[in-house]
């Protein structure tokens, strides 16, 4: 199957009532979308760096997009990051990556609530890399998510072609046939953090 629909791009030269274009900068706090191309210097916030667990001492944010929930920027940030890691990696480690990246984001942007934004983080070291997302969600939400993530990670094939009957049959609640993808096809594994409404979901591979 296809893993990306095209839709009219939407123009970041200004503000819709639900999206907020992204710019790019080279100081992360400042902005809404930014590509860090040097490593992390010691003595950098902590904060920075939480996302990263077992990368190494060479470990770096090559990109970071924060944008609000329920907004239309999914098409414009897989086209800008599909080019990007085609340039940083091999094409198997780059599609696995943008695969990962799309299914997160689009998970997060579609069912997050609107208490906070949706960051969207890719981390690299010299072994491995890691796609990171942080929302927040409802609570019924979350309790989905768990038990989806426990049968993905025990049974990978089995949950991906249940997750794609469901997803053709139309059931409820909605499949997450992405998150299934992310291990099945991308070959990731798949990591759930789950504090109180926080969630992050990160996705990793060697390099």
């Amino acid at each position: 199957m296809a893993p990306f629909q095209k839709r009219p791009r939407p123009s970041f030269s200004g503000r819709s009532r639900s999206s907020r274009a992204p710019k790019i900068s080279s100081h992360p706090r400042n902005a809404s979308a930014s590509i860090a191309p040097k490593p992390s210097l010691p003595g950098r916030s902590r904060h920075a760096e939480r996302p990263l667990s077992r990368l190494g001492a060479e470990r770096r944010c090559l990109l970071r997009v924060c944008c609000e929930p329920g907004s239309d920027i999914l098409h414009e940030l897989e086209t800008f990051a599909s080019a990007y890691l085609k340039q940083r990696f091999r094409p198997s480690l780059a599609q696995s990556v943008a695969t990962a990246s799309y299914e997160l984001c689009s998970n997060a942007i579609n069912y997050s609530s609107v208490a906070t934004d949706v960051t969207f983080e890719v981390w690299s070291s010299t072994t491995a890399i890691e796609v990171c997302v942080h929302n927040e969600a409802v609570l019924a939400r979350l309790e989905v998510l768990r038990q989806v993530t426990e049968r993905i990670l025990a049974n990978p094939e089995d949950a991906y072609l249940q997750e794609m009957r469901r997803s053709i049959a139309g059931k409820m609640p909605r499949a997450m046939l992405g998150l299934a993808r992310v291990v099945h096809e991308a070959g990731m594994d798949l990591k759930l953090q789950v504090d109180g409404r926080s969630v992050r979901v990160t996705a990793r591979c060697p390099r």
